[in-house]
């Protein structure tokens, strides 16, 4: 791992600017960060989904969803038990990846109308993957969340307590849940580096970067919110 790499990695939470100018001028690319984000988040995802009371978690989720389901049918579910906790994982596992392919395609798309000078794709997933790192936060704070807890059930969500849900106390049967749990302070950290990067590889005007920042993540809890 080559210097410029390992420092960036410190520098991303302590001097972002810096990371980004090196993104601009091609001198960082997004292997190292999404490595780190895609492996921990799939180990996470995967210990969870293969070790909690899957019982438990169809019968929650349902009546989160507005549904209920009687002990025959939930029975009757689980006979798939092991096919449900594989794919649960995988796509957890790939929710991450997915997630940063389209934040970067958003931001390269936006780019190609209000920077004077081209980016690439390349460049604008490195900005991506790097200003994602904050979120190592919640995956530490549900690894250690579900060890303490074990064998006790928690929903994957409830177990990040750097979320505005956690904060609050709230539980999943209060309205917003679902929303202020994917509000942690590492993504809206992560959001907010989004938005320096932008400003950093355009060079457009702070307002600019801001509205662009804010958009998906309006979309996102918009959409959780429905």
């Amino acid at each position: 791992m080559s210097q410029n790499v390992v420092n960036s990695l410190l520098d991303i939470f302590a001097a972002p600017f810096a990371v980004f100018s090196r993104i601009k001028d091609k001198s960082l690319s997004a292997w190292v960060p999404l490595l780190i984000m895609v492996s921990l988040s799939a180990a996470v995802t995967t210990w969870y989904f293969l070790t909690i009371d899957l019982y438990q978690f169809m019968e929650v989720s349902m009546l989160m969803s507005g549904q209920e389901a009687s002990p025959e049918e939930l029975n009757q579910i689980l006979k798939a038990e092991s096919v449900i906790r594989v794919s649960s994982a995988a796509i957890g596992s790939l929710s991450s990846l997915v997630i940063y392919i389209i934040l970067a395609l958003y931001f390269f798309l936006i780019s190609l109308l209000v920077a004077e000078n081209k980016t690439s794709y390349g460049q604008w997933l490195s900005v991506i993957s790097w200003a994602s790192l904050p979120s190592l936060l919640s995956l530490l704070s549900i690894g250690v969340s579900y060890a303490l807890i074990v064998p006790e059930f928690s929903l994957i969500q409830a177990l990040d307590k750097t979320s505005i849900s956690a904060l609050l106390g709230l539980t999943w049967e209060d309205k917003y849940f679902n929303v202020l749990s994917t509000a942690t302070i590492g993504a809206l950290w992560s959001y907010a580096l989004y938005g320096i990067g932008f400003k950093v590889l355009t060079q457009c005007k702070p307002v600019t970067a801001v509205i662009v920042a804010l958009v998906p993540v309006t979309i996102q809890f918009g959409l959780m919110s429905l």
